[in-house]
């Protein structure tokens, strides 16, 4: 993106984040901000919930190397279990 930068922030799972070619793996709790002009892109190998907080969002800011791999919908519904609450009421 060149306008805004993006925080993620692991919710649940694991989350490997790679920024410039730097490879981050990131777990429950972690936070990594990702400033503008630096190529990223993100994967999970067991399963992850993650947010993304970001500035001013443009429709026009986003820019991909490869969009055909994009899984579809992008958006994904996530039901919380009663393993997973518990979990967090343990913290």
């Amino acid at each position: 993106h060149k306008i805004r930068e993006e925080t993620f922030t692991v919710l649940y799972g694991d989350l490997t984040l790679v920024c410039d070619g730097v490879v981050k793996n990131m777990k429950k709790g972690e936070t990594v901000t990702v400033s503008r002009g630096v190529k990223n892109s993100f994967f999970s190998e067991t399963g992850c919930v993650f947010e993304e907080i970001s500035t001013t969002h443009r429709k026009a800011d986003s820019f991909y190397s490869n969009e055909n791999g994009f899984v579809c919908p992008r958006k994904t519904k996530v039901y919380l279990t009663e393993d997973i609450l518990k979990e967090y009421a343990e913290l």
